[in-house]
């Protein structure tokens, strides 16, 4: 897994504890949403982490819903959603790499799944195609703005898809008399 080194995931550990440390009413604003910016890549850094030893139960035949659900204590729902990811960033490399140095966040992650679940695959491909792109704006807006991009993107693609498929079917149509 690229990202971060536990060295700096280790360091702004430490200056968020360092933060929670001060007396409430002691801390600096700019020290306090410093702390919640490293606590940001942090989270990201945890949960490429978690993307990553969720692609390594993946064998076939494996139910592997099951064993995230019993080491993270969550629902097997949940479980399949962490497996989603993990497939996500797996066909997606670029947001692999960037949530790993906390320049995204699993949200945005999230929203390109759900976006490649309302294509089929060849489609799916042709939005993964573009993964540059969607990451240079992922790593610029929040995740409600990165998921209403996505939306056009999907409308885009299935609409070009529309002009492709009728122009297949007039290929396909012979008249005879």
């Amino acid at each position: 897994m690229g990202g971060m080194t536990s060295e700096a995931v280790a360091q702004r550990v430490g200056r968020v504890s360092a933060v929670l440390a001060m007396p409430a009413d002691g801390a600096i604003r700019s020290e306090v949403t410093g702390a919640l910016a490293d606590l940001a890549r942090v989270r990201s850094w945890v949960d490429a982490a978690e993307a990553d030893l969720v692609h390594r139960l993946d064998a076939p035949g494996a139910f592997p819903e099951a064993d995230i659900a019993d080491a993270t204590r969550c629902s097997l729902r949940d479980a399949a959603r962490q497996r989603e990811r993990s497939h996500t960033l797996n066909a997606a490399t670029d947001f692999a790499a960037s949530l790993g140095t906390g320049d995204i966040t699993a949200g945005h992650v999230d929203a390109l799944t759900r976006a490649g679940k309302q294509l089929d695959d060849r489609q799916r491909a042709q939005l993964f195609d573009q993964q540059t792109q969607l990451l240079g704006q992922a790593e610029k807006i929040d995740v409600a703005a990165f998921d209403r991009l996505l939306k056009k993107k999907v409308k885009e693609i299935q609409a070009d898809d529309g002009i492709d498929r009728l122009a297949r079917q007039k290929r396909a149509v012979r008249l005879r008399t």
